[in-house]
């Protein structure tokens, strides 16, 4: 082969496949699982992603007959800008990657972009024709053929820009809790956490606001609680990932799993009571006990599934998603069918996924 002709994205892009498929054979068990279990996720939300498919349609033709080039030009403006952020997403990662150090041409760089473009416009189009449906006239899915291919063209146009790097700015802050004193598990998860009332990762919660009807002082409270509600998933979330960082850093210390283990469960298992209640007290306060206690017994139930599920896999972090997800469905099946079972099956899931994590 050519040294001319090599793409060593490409090569790095089939050995990953080829790692990850040989993972898969080498654990045919567990690989089925998992595929079972997004399986009957997918049979699950099927008929909600019909209807509501049904109503973005109906939504879509009405804006199109009524606002057809405000709404192109908005669908450009943010195709456009989905890709732009997709861009930068790469950018970032390949300046990260080991193939960064690599006498790599720009070329063969332009062409791996390109096609992370390409890729992208393929499943916006699809969407939309999806969308659409076969009842649509041409003329529409020829314009959004159209939308897709402009917002594509109009990204790497702003992309190829020259621009002058942008100045440091010293007093901006990721996180506005910054503990300090000697190095702990839950100070790591506290200045991870924080990071969640930064201003820029608290500008998009705030959307929520847009969904609490305009009205009294009572409606600002609730959407004040949205708020605040988002937020702490978003902690939740951000807490928990200290798991498997705190596994690649301390994995070559001799750590016993259960002193990592118990040290990243503590500030996770605050959030989770924070969130509970709070969901707890709002339907209550709103005259709905059902809803209450659904949230005071299934909140700790999914977040400790989650957590157990990232403990398990810590060391392979892409597993923890597909396990959470085989786990949850097993039981919301299970809830369905069973619902005096579901409470013995959670603790028996409890228990092997704790074991698997103290196997690390």
């Amino acid at each position: 082969m050519r040294a001319a002709g090599f793409d060593p994205y490409r090569a790095e892009q089939r050995l990953l496949w080829r790692n990850r498929i040989a993972q898969w054979c080498a654990q045919p068990a567990q690989s089925a699982w998992h595929a079972l279990a997004l399986l009957a996720l997918l049979i699950v939300l099927l008929p909600i992603a019909r209807q509501a498919l049904h109503e973005a349609r109906q939504a879509l033709e009405w804006l199109m007959a009524q606002q057809a080039l405000p709404l192109a030009i908005s669908l450009v403006v943010l195709l456009s800008i989905a890709q732009q952020e997709a861009d930068r997403r790469l950018q970032r990662r390949l300046a990260r990657s080991w193939l960064a150090a690599q006498p790599v041409s720009a070329r063969c760089k332009a062409r791996m972009v390109w096609r992370h473009r390409a890729g992208r416009a393929v499943g916006y189009a699809l969407a939309g024709h999806g969308l659409l449906g076969m009842q649509a006239p041409l003329s529409m899915h020829a314009a959004w053929l159209g939308i897709v291919v402009g917002a594509t063209l109009f990204a790497a146009l702003w992309a190829s820009q020259p621009r002058s790097l942008p100045r440091p700015r010293p007093t901006a802050r990721s996180a506005v809790l910054r503990p300090r004193g000697r190095g702990s598990l839950w100070r790591w998860q506290v200045a991870e956490a924080g990071a969640s009332l930064a201003p820029r990762s608290l500008a998009w919660a705030l959307l929520v606001i847009l969904l609490v009807p305009r009205g009294p002082a009572v409606m600002a409270a609730i959407a004040l609680l949205l708020v605040l509600l988002v937020v702490l998933a978003h902690a939740w979330v951000r807490a928990v990932r200290v798991l498997p960082a705190a596994q690649r850093w301390l994995g070559a210390e001799p750590l016993p799993p259960r002193r990592l283990l118990l040290g990243c469960l503590p500030y996770p298992l605050l959030l989770l009571s924070i969130v509970t209640l709070c969901l707890v007290g709002l339907a209550f306060a709103f005259g709905n006990p059902l809803l209450g206690w659904m949230a005071a017994l299934g909140l700790p139930a999914f977040g400790s599934l989650h957590w157990l599920s990232v403990a398990a896999h810590r060391q392979r972090p892409a597993r923890a998603a597909l396990e959470l997800v085989a786990q949850s469905t097993f039981l919301l099946g299970l809830l369905q069918a069973l619902p005096l079972l579901a409470p013995l099956v959670w603790l028996g899931q409890m228990v092997w996924l704790w074991r698997r994590s103290l196997r690390g």
